[in-house]
C-alpha cells in the first residue's frame, strides 16, 4: 500500500499482481493489463447491447472465467447480451459490510479479450430503473483500479480501507476468512485456544501477504425525484 499510495501521489497507476493470479487466472490478468493500457481489439458499445436477468449458473459460469475474484452470492444478476452472445455481468445483493446502504454492487465483469463501452452504465441504469435503490455501495481493488469506472457511473469516494491480508502455505493463497479464530479448531492440525489467530497460523506453517486494501464508493438516490 506504500507503493500504491507513492505512485498515486506522483500520478502513475500501479497494478500489483499475485502470482497465483498469473499462472491460474491469466487470461483475465492479460485482458485487464490490455485494457488499461487501452490495447484490445475488439470492442463493442453497450448501446447495441440487451440487458437481462440471468440465472445463478449462468452468472457463476461468466464470472468464475472473466472475474479475478470469481463469483459471489448476489440476489440480482444482470447479464450483457450482444446479438445473444454473454458480454457482460454486473451482480447486487445486500451489503456484506456496511448495513446502511440498501444494496451493494458486488461483481462487474465484461468479457475477457473486449472492450464493452457504456456496458457498465447500462447495467447499472437497468438496475436503478426496475429496483429503486435508495442507495449502494461497493469496492475497487487497490491493487488494480484507482476507482474510474465507479467515476463513470456516477459514485462518490468514500474512503481507502486498510490493506487486507491473506495467508499463504506451499505457495498457495487462502481467503483470511476460513481462518477466522472460531474456525481454527477445525482446520488446523495443531491448534492453542490461548494463541491468537495470527499465532496459530504461523504455527501451522502458515505466512501473510498483504493487498493495498480497497476505494469506497458510494452512491445516493434523491427518491422524491
Amino acid at each position: 500500500v506504500d507503493k500504491t499510495n507513492y505512485m498515486e501521489s506522483i500520478g502513475w497507476k500501479l497494478i500489483h499482481i499475485f502470482e497465483d493470479e498469473w499462472w491460474n487466472k491469466r487470461n483475465i490478468v492479460e485482458s485487464r493489463l490490455l485494457s488499461a493500457i487501452g490495447c484490445l481489439k475488439r470492442k463493442i458499445y453497450g448501446r447495441c447491447c440487451d440487458v437481462r436477468e440471468i440465472d445463478s449458473k449462468m452468472s457463476k459460469k461468466f464470472l468464475d472465467v472473466n472475474h479475478l475474484q470469481g463469483d459471489v452470492k448476489s440476489k440480482i444478476r444482470l447479464g450483457l447480451f450482444f446479438k445473444e452472445e454473454l458480454v457482460g455481468v454486473m451482480t447486487f445483493g445486500k451489503p456484506r459490510f456496511n448495513k446502511k446502504f440498501d444494496y451493494e454492487l458486488l461483481r462487474y465483469a465484461s468479457l475477457c479479450g473486449t472492450q464493452v463501452i457504456g456496458g457498465a452504465g447500462k447495467l447499472l441504469k437497468y438496475f436503478e430503473r426496475t429496483r429503486n435503490p435508495s442507495s449502494v455501495i461497493s469496492y475497487a481493488d487497490r491493487r488494480w483500479s484507482n476507482g474510474g469506472l465507479y467515476k463513470s457511473l456516477g459514485f462518490s469516494f468514500v474512503e481507502n480501507t486498510t490493506p487486507n491480508y491473506f495467508y499463504v502455505l506451499n505457495n498457495k493463497r487462502y481467503n483470511r476468512v476460513m481462518f477466522q479464530k472460531h474456525k481454527l479448531k477445525d482446520v488446523l492440525k495443531n491448534f492453542d485456544q490461548s494463541k491468537t489467530e495470527k499465532e496459530n497460523m504461523f504455527a501451522n506453517g502458515y505466512r501473510i501477504m498483504y493487498d493495498s486494501g480497497n476505494m469506497v464508493f458510494s452512491k445516493r438516490y434523491n427518491l422524491t425525484i
